[in-house]
């Protein structure tokens, strides 16, 4: 599987959905929720792989955390306005 396929849309809001999920149950640390739903979420040719190779989250997993995490900041930021 390519990272075209296996990275997209759908597997982003499946994480957002974990996250929230995880949070709701009164998980605070938004940085480990992302990333254990990230985790969860993407194929392991994504968040694996590469990361054995390179003994560290690769530059992508890095960056899908990340992307996730702003979400979920944005997420409760317009929940605390309303």
């Amino acid at each position: 599987m390519e990272y075209g396929e296996a990275i997209s849309s759908r597997a982003a809001d499946k994480a957002l959905e974990i996250a929230r999920d995880k949070l709701g149950r009164g998980r605070r640390d938004l940085r480990q929720a992302a990333a254990e739903a990230v985790a969860e979420a993407y194929c392991c040719c994504v968040v694996e792989g590469e990361d054995a190779a390179e003994g560290q989250f690769s530059p992508i997993h890095a960056h899908l955390i990340d992307q996730l995490q702003r979400r979920l900041g944005e997420c409760i930021s317009v929940r605390e306005e309303n």
